[in-house]
């Protein structure tokens, strides 16, 4: 995946998070079925996770310094950024808020 391709998908998606992860973060991986979770409870929420190992290029794109780190976009728009220590619940009020907006307009 490069950075056109991500900006793609943040044009086409009202609703993104993008999960930076490493394969030595034990976190990262504690959070991948969190954000199946997420998927199923949210059904045109996408999920995209980048190694920050391997693509150097969109991390520093994102000024992304530490995993795990989940940027939540709102239409195409950065709305909430996570790092390091954080709960899942933080993630999921940034989405609820989103729903409830478009729900209500």
């Amino acid at each position: 995946m490069n950075i056109e391709q991500i900006n793609e998908i943040l044009q086409n998606n009202d609703c993104v998070i993008v999960h930076f992860s490493s394969p030595h973060c034990g976190i990262c991986h504690s959070l991948k079925p969190k954000f199946v979770d997420l998927k199923t409870e949210y059904k045109d929420l996408q999920v995209l996770e980048i190694d920050i190992t391997t693509s150097m290029e969109i991390t520093s794109y994102y000024s992304v310094f530490t995993a795990p780190t989940v940027i939540v976009f709102l239409y195409g728009r950065e709305s909430g950024r996570f790092s390091r220590s954080f709960g899942i619940g933080q993630i999921s009020k940034t989405i609820d808020r989103f729903y409830e907006i478009t729900k209500n307009s």
